[in-house]
């Protein structure tokens, strides 16, 4: 469809200077959109002649004449360059303002470094992260493509599949390759909020269904972790932050902010470990370009819309309804306080999660403790995915472990108290033997390498809290290569993460008879629900169920015959 392009000067008569004269306009079309901007001229109200929109100063209108050559040629700048032509682009262009970018790979740019300003305030450095790899295939891509950048005016919704195919050539999940095309989609979407395009060419296309499998280690593998001997300073670190995830569940994000401070001791000796998880927050409203929203203005509408914001940021369904739970809870607060009738989200539809548990068997829990590695990095990978075995913290809690969360009860006891780097939820979890040796392991390294500072007083050594138990030389995805090498080291054929050692935990843990609700405490969830999800309810523990119900209607008929 052929735009249509319009340029007509002209005065406002009711805006005079002191002098009498007023300022002469220039309003540009372009498909039924308008825009005035200035063109430094003045003139009387008498000298001007709407007709033919010129004054009976020659001077002016020569100069006007130029003014409106600029403003052609600035509209054939754009449609060649760019595709496509706004009058917000020319008037940004004339005025000198920057102007949103108009094509695909600096669009990206513009959203990676929006999200940059945010991190540390809404945005984790881990999500930006994800999204600078996001950019990168996005780059790779159009370079495939065998062009520099794609016009968004241009796109249609043949890039989606282009794009779809493109990351299945390249061996990717099904999964990831949906985290990949939602940063495409939300380009376009950025593109949609600057008035680049009218709608989002990708509205309607659909995702590929997958389903979550969880993994975790069997008991015996975790052990295969604990016992094996890394000789390589990062993939030992690897391993020992995956066996304290599997007796801490602490995240990977909360292992890495750990601090010996966070390691409490209780009054009966038991250690433990109190921490906040980190957790990125989400800011709707900020989103909308309001500074709040009235309650009574809501309905059902802004429910679908905060969700669809939500996908937008690339949340799993599950933490999206967790969220949209908070919105609701919102509205039954108003209702209790007379502020709304009722709650307009109360027959919204959720959107039903199944989410299925990866851990290791005992077996290999046993094969990963007995492994013998040299390679530094390795071994350090190991013992950390041990300690996380016999912990449950997850990797950015090691991480971020000190020596001054590790406390000591009155009994004598071990336990880890600290704050989870994701949620700043404190767990608290007592310190399993094995995790304990690990711990100690990693204190006589540090003092024999001199990389830990103490203070003598009294002839008593004293560690430092703030000293972290699992300094890393590398970065976490070099410490999750060490830990994959790790595994098949072992024999254990799934590919191990830290993540997989905290549900290791969660399930050793409940088939060990720990009750749930003390199991959400040391993982440091904030809703039970969470634990039920992470410890699976394994085959042995359903059989030791069913025979203690047995064993308790034989009692109860037992007496019955007795009477």
């Amino acid at each position: 469809m052929r735009s249509t392009f319009k340029i007509l000067f002209y005065i406002n008569r009711q805006k005079t200077k002191t002098d009498g004269k007023t300022a002469i306009l220039c309003r540009i079309t372009i498909d039924g959109k308008s825009s005035a901007i200035t063109t430094g001229e003045e003139c009387l109200p008498t000298e001007w002649n709407a007709k033919q929109g010129q004054t009976t100063d020659k001077r002016i209108n020569k100069r006007l004449a130029e003014f409106k050559e600029l403003v052609e040629k600035t509209y054939r700048d754009l449609l060649t360059r760019d595709g496509m032509v706004s009058v917000e682009l020319i008037k940004n262009r004339l005025q000198g303002i920057a102007t949103h970018p108009t094509t695909l790979l600096a669009m990206s740019k513009a959203e990676l470094q929006s999200v940059k300003e945010c991190v540390g305030k809404s945005k984790a450095e881990s999500t930006y992260q994800n999204l600078c790899y996001s950019d990168k295939l996005l780059c790779e891509f159009v370079k495939d493509k065998g062009v520099k950048d794609i016009p968004v005016i241009t796109i249609t919704e043949d890039l989606f599949e282009e794009y779809r195919f493109y990351l299945k050539k390249q061996g990717l999940a099904a999964a990831t390759i949906n985290r990949y095309l939602c940063w495409l989609s939300r380009l376009m979407y950025r593109a949609v909020s600057q008035r680049l395009i009218r709608c989002n060419p990708f509205e309607n296309t659909k995702y590929e269904k997958t389903e979550q499998k969880i993994r975790f280690l069997q008991k015996n593998n975790v052990a295969k972790l604990m016992a094996l001997k890394v000789n390589d300073k990062e993939a030992e670190q690897a391993r020992l932050m995956f066996v304290f995830a599997c007796f801490t569940g602490l995240a990977v994000a909360d292992m890495e902010h750990l601090q010996y401070g966070h390691i409490q001791t209780a009054a009966d000796g038991q250690k433990y470990i109190r921490k906040e998880r980190q957790k990125t927050k989400v800011e709707f409203v900020k989103d909308k370009g309001v500074k709040d929203i009235p309650v009574i203005t809501i309905t059902e509408d802004l429910f679908e819309e905060y969700r669809f914001y939500l996908k937008k940021q690339g949340l799993a369904a599950a933490t999206i309804n967790r969220y949209l739970c908070w919105l609701s809870r919102l509205m039954y607060r108003a209702v209790s306080q007379r502020l709304i009738r009722c709650n307009p989200f109360e027959n919204t539809k959720y959107e039903k999660t199944e989410q299925k548990i990866r851990f290791l068997q005992k077996n290999n829990v046993a094969k990963l403790m007995a492994l013998k590695v040299n390679d530094k990095e390795a071994e350090q990978a190991r013992l950390m995915f041990v300690f996380a075995c016999f912990t449950g913290l997850a990797v950015a809690d090691m991480e971020h472990l000190q020596y001054g969360h590790i406390q000591t009860a009155a009994d004598g006891q071990k336990y880890i108290r600290k704050e989870r780097q994701k949620t700043k939820v404190e767990f608290v979890v007592p310190l399993h033997p094995i995790a304990e040796v690990i711990i100690e392991h990693c204190k006589a390294e540090q003092e024999r390498n001199g990389g830990m500072q103490s203070v003598k007083e009294k002839g008593e050594t004293e560690t430092r809290t703030d000293s972290l138990v699992f300094p890393r030389d590398c970065s976490r995805s070099v410490m999750a290569a060490k830990l994959s090498i790790v595994g098949r080291a072992c024999g254990i054929r799934e590919r191990l993460s830290y993540h997989m050692a905290r549900h290791t935990f969660g399930t050793m843990s409940l088939s060990a008879g720990i009750p749930i609700e003390s199991i959400a405490k040391m993982m440091g969830h904030a809703s039970i629900a969470s634990t039920q999800i992470y410890a699976q309810v394994i085959d042995n523990k359903i059989s030791e169920d069913m025979d203690r119900l047995i064993r308790k209607y034989q009692k109860e008929k037992a007496k019955e015959e007795a009477i």
